[in-house]
Formats: structure tokens, sequence, C-alpha cells
């Protein structure tokens, strides 16, 4: 990471444990005079965004992304990073190192509403052997309510691998809701 950007991390990270109010954080990083690192940015972030536009155009900023969370978030329910797991994810599975290891899979889901994460999480609770953790926006620092859904440690075959992702576009996503990860873990 570079200097300007160790620097624009110095001064979030400041603002964030109160050490220095928002304004300063803007004023501060006008003053590097470097754009701001390629990041997510969390709610707790958008009060120091918004005021670093009011300060660079003297004008309150527009209710769009990065200001307010993406109204379009949902759209299609992250079915594309589900679609054809099994097929795209069974090299690295099948491989020698791996096919040794129990592994098991956990499934990021973001819900819009508690009602949409209780919902998701009733229907993978019902499905045997998974653990599902709900977080809310403030515990997932998050726009969302987040649903973990986590496989046991086993073995993957082709054959499990489809079954699960079949299950995983069975699911009522709706269009409060999308799948926002999968991430593989040793045992």
């Amino acid at each position: 990471m570079d200097e300007s950007a160790n620097a624009h991390l110095r001064i979030i990270d400041d603002y964030l444990a109160g050490r220095i109010t928002v304004q300063d954080a803007a004023q501060k990083i006008m003053r590097l005079e470097a754009p701001l690192p390629n990041m997510d940015i969390p709610p707790r972030l958008r009060p120091l965004v918004a005021e670093l536009h009011r300060l660079q155009t003297g004008t309150a900023p527009p209710a769009i992304p990065p200001y307010v969370p993406d109204p379009e978030r949902h759209f299609g329910g992250g079915l594309r990073l589900v679609r054809n797991y099994a097929e795209r994810t069974w090299p690295f599975f099948s491989a020698p190192q791996q096919a040794k290891k129990q592994l098991r899979l956990d499934c990021h889901v973001d819900a819009a509403t508690g009602s949409a994460a209780d919902r998701l999480a009733s229907w993978f609770g019902a499905h045997n052997g998974f653990q599902v953790v709900v977080k809310s926006p403030a515990e997932a620092e998050s726009d969302d309510w987040e649903v973990l859904v986590t496989t046991p440690a086993v073995h993957w075959t082709l054959h499990a691998l489809r079954e699960w992702e079949s299950m995983l576009l069975k699911a009522p996503i709706g269009d409060d809701a999308s799948y926002s990860g999968i991430s593989v873990f040793e045992g």
C-alpha cells in the first residue's frame, strides 16, 4: 500500500475511533491532495464521504451511492455467484492438495430487512447440518442484515457440490436479499 493510502487510512481510523470530527477528517483528507483509496464505503463512512463532497463542491451530496445504500444492490439476488458454482470450482476441490482435506463452505447472504433475514435463516436452518448465523446491520457494519450459512466440513465431491448449489438456487432469496459471497475453509 502506498504512502497516500496509508495516510488516508490513518485519518479514517482516527475518525472512526472518535479522535477527530468528521469535519476535521474531511479537511485532512483534502490536504492530502490524493483520491481516496479504492475501497467499500460502509455506512459508518458515509458522513465522511458526504463531508468530502460538500467541501469539494459546496453542495450537499446527491441521494445516490455511495452517499446512500444502493437501491439496486439485491437486483438479481446474486444468483450469478451461485449458478454453475460446482462446475467452476471443481478444479479447486478436486486438486490433490484439496481433495484430501475436509472443507466447509460459508455462504454469505445479505438481506434488506430483519424479516427477510429471518425468512432465510429459517429456510436454511431447516436443512440438516447447516450452521446459520444472523447479524444485524450494526453488527455486520453493513446496510443489510447478514445471514451466514456454513456447511459441515466434508470431503467434497462434484455430486455434493452440485446438490449444494441446487439447494442454494432453491432458497427464498426474493427481491430483498442477495448472495454476496462464498468462502472455503479447512475443517
